[in-house]
């Protein structure tokens, strides 16, 4: 009796470690189809890098000669230098929507931390489970709210990923708990077909699925306001802008393990770039 006991307890200690080294192998699989998705989606549609800021030589002031024997103090004409912010990359829209067809964007830090294409399907399911090109895969993709449209012209977009602990999908934006990082990288870039954005990042913090960070739509501006203020309110850091109600916001979403249920959002609000 006591060798059968012994026997089913060493075969539950072997079932367990089988199951536990399955778990470990199917986790490790799943960091590597993704991150050999994402290596290859890099370098195939990332055609061309660059600067992200280039601007105009400032045109010299012009000094308006004044007669000496006048009063009249001397009047200097000076003008505005415009700058125009560059996306740092390029995106070959044409062959990933070939590829991708649900593409609506390309998300981009200059850390390079987040470098991924972003896909919209009929609901918020199904890429939490697939890569952009409809292969099932556990890591998902970055994903628009299926209620929004699809060219981010509405008030607030939502983006969505899972938080991998390989540091791939939207893991980076929990960066964003230290001012240091947000110091360094205050904004990120969001890349379209029809246009390119800087997403000048404002607040960053944990949150419940609950949360009023999930607003959709604003009754008025002043409601849209205070929507910013406490969204502000809650920053882990210190923004170096502040939207105004009539800017476009974008809010990226991702698991948090602070509680049950907890998420980590980063809202930031559009500009349009070259």
């Amino acid at each position: 009796m006591r060798k059968f006991i012994m026997a089913l307890v060493v075969m539950v200690l072997l079932a367990v470690m089988g199951v536990g080294g399955y778990q470990i192998y199917r986790g490790l699989h799943t960091y590597r189809v993704i991150d050999e998705y994402y290596e290859d989606v890099d370098q195939k549609y990332v055609i061309q890098t660059s600067e992200p800021e280039k601007s105009e030589e400032p045109e010299q002031s012009e000094v308006l000669e004044i007669p000496a024997e006048t009063e009249q103090p001397v009047v200097t004409e000076e003008t505005d230098t415009e700058v125009t912010v560059y996306a740092p990359i390029s995106i070959d829209f044409d062959e990933l929507l070939q590829d991708c067809p649900d593409t609506v964007g390309w998300l981009y830090s200059l850390d390079e931390e987040l470098n991924l294409p972003v896909v919209q399907g009929s609901d918020n399911r199904y890429y939490l489970t697939h890569l952009p090109n409809g292969k099932e895969s556990s890591g998902g993709s970055l994903f628009l709210d299926y209620l929004n449209q699809s060219d981010f012209s509405d008030e607030i977009s939502f983006i969505y990923g899972h938080n991998m602990k390989n540091g791939t999908m939207l893991q980076p934006i929990l960066r964003y708990q230290e001012q240091t990082y947000y110091d360094q990288y205050p904004v990120l870039y969001l890349l379209t077909p029809e246009q390119n954005y800087q997403l000048e990042l404002f607040a960053g913090f944990v949150t419940t699925m609950e949360s009023d960070a999930y607003t959709f739509s604003f009754d008025t501006a002043d409601k849209k306001a205070e929507y910013i203020e406490k969204m502000m309110s809650q920053s882990d850091f210190t923004p170096v802008s502040i939207p105004e109600p009539e800017d476009r916001l974008l809010c990226l979403s991702t698991c948090a393990y602070d509680f049950e249920n907890a998420r980590y959002v980063v809202l930031g609000k559009l500009t349009e770039c070259g």
